[in-house]
């Protein structure tokens, strides 16, 4: 039986690298016929580059109503965040917004100096490796997950003073993910307890609740086969296969090439690329709109790592490596979250507050899928990266019900935005969303 495993286990990674390749050849044909490929960088794009960044980079000079903060870790990992500013004095609720790829925490710029910075104190993360955060060595579930859980206890004891508040007026810490941010949004809160007291989560997956549907379907459309039902088959495997589609890009980012360093051009071709899905509810974008967007996704230049904010603090030198790197990001570094198991791989957590959290008495289904804490997740429709029947329909089974839901439980829910896509945040409809969800659960 173990020898049939390692089989089976060897053809899928077969598979997966060849499918990975192929990908790759189609989408590097598809690139070199435009002309973004090919052209460089002119000096006015590395001009209005350079000033973004220095805008939204520089310790010294903080974009209107935002703070540049840093944590560091119990290992040494300096983590950069932004901050609402002013901040609230002895706030009861904390808000962490945790983005995905390609972007970096000056994606949830415009929730940052919302209204919602009068009743919450508003906190943006660079996840490790990303924006002003240090690199980690590795990015599988032990690092990031780890890192992500002790950043946001010590975010809970910075932000929230527990001794300003009487036990009547509960301290709440809110998480809001996107897309990667989400995936460690949920898995946070299935597999911790009382880390979380309500998520958010915005156009992403729960990698449980993924993988057993997409198992399901294959297990039942062989049965249906075996029973010569072709044509329920194909309806049981098309969403199967609409993902496996909408997935391709991950088979070639978990290629064990350094893309970014082989083909540089090839990889400001897909960051761009990327930036007119995410844009493309708006109208064409200004050569300075652009270099924004560029400027988010890349982090500090190396002007803004050599150049400390007034109290001495810093970008790490990680960070400053990445400034010079070609594209500015280091992104090769930044695709090791799809390649190095962060969506699936058990995760040990050892992050200081866990044996204090484990502690106490847990559900019942702590079983690594059911959700410990209330969670939303609004999801376009209209996402391009995934189906939503197999990251969204049934998802509510891990809610806690029956018996083991509270008042609190009953605030999860599932928002469908039919015209939304992936970004949905930058779009009205998601923006409404995501107000409306605030509003009940602040």
């Amino acid at each position: 039986m173990a020898s049939s495993n390692s089989f089976w286990g060897l053809l899928a990674t077969v598979a997966g690298l060849a499918y990975g390749l192929f990908y790759l050849t189609i989408v590097l044909g598809y690139s070199l016929t435009h002309k973004d490929f090919w052209q460089p960088q002119t000096s006015t794009e590395r001009r209005l580059h350079e000033r973004a960044s220095q805008e939204l980079w520089s310790l010294r000079e903080s974009v209107e109503g935002i703070k540049h903060d840093f944590l560091r870790l119990v290992d040494g990992t300096q983590l950069h965040y932004l901050l609402s500013s002013p901040h609230l004095v002895n706030p009861r609720t904390l808000i962490i917004f945790l983005h995905g790829f390609p972007d970096s925490a000056h994606l949830f710029l415009h929730q940052l100096r919302s209204h919602w910075a009068r009743d919450a104190q508003l906190v943006a993360l660079d996840l490790p490796g990303c924006g002003g955060s240090d690199s980690i060595e590795q990015y599988g579930p032990d690092q990031v997950l780890n890192v992500v859980s002790e950043a946001i206890v010590l975010l809970k004891e910075r932000h929230l003073d527990l001794q300003a508040h009487p036990r009547s007026e509960k301290t709440r810490c809110i998480l809001v993910g996107h897309d990667w941010g989400g995936i460690i949004g949920f898995r946070l809160a299935a597999e911790t307890s009382d880390l979380l007291d309500h998520l958010i989560v915005i156009n992403s997956l729960h990698p449980a609740f993924a993988e057993e549907q997409l198992k399901g379907r294959i297990a039942k459309t062989k049965i249906l086969l075996k029973n010569r039902d072709f044509r329920t088959a194909a309806s049981v495997l098309g969403p199967v296969v609409s993902q496996l589609v909408k997935s391709s890009y991950t088979y070639m980012f978990s290629l064990p090439l350094p893309l970014a360093k082989l083909i540089p051009r090839f990889t400001m071709y897909l960051i761009r690329f990327s930036h007119n899905l995410e844009y493309k509810h708006g109208p064409s974008p200004s050569q300075e709109e652009r270099a924004i967007r560029l400027a988010i996704s890349c982090g500090p230049g190396t002007r803004e790592c050599l150049s400390p904010a007034e109290n001495g603090s810093t970008y790490g030198p990680s960070v400053y490596a990445r400034s010079r790197t070609t594209v500015p990001g280091d992104w090769d570094g930044r695709v090791k979250l799809y390649a190095q198991g962060l969506l699936r791989r058990k995760w040990t957590p050892s992050y200081p507050g866990y044996i204090k959290q484990h502690d106490q008495t847990l559900p019942s289904t702590f079983d690594g899928k059911h959700f410990k804490c209330p969670v939303s997740f609004i999801f376009g429709l209209q996402d391009i990266a995934l189906d939503p029947r197999i990251a969204v329909d049934g998802v509510e089974r891990y809610f806690l019900q029956n018996e083991e839901a509270t008042a609190a439980f009953q605030q999860s829910r599932v928002v469908r935005l039919p015209r939304c896509g992936h970004w949905s945040l930058l779009e009205k409809d998601g923006e409404r969303a995501l107000n409306e969800v605030l509003g009940s659960v602040v």
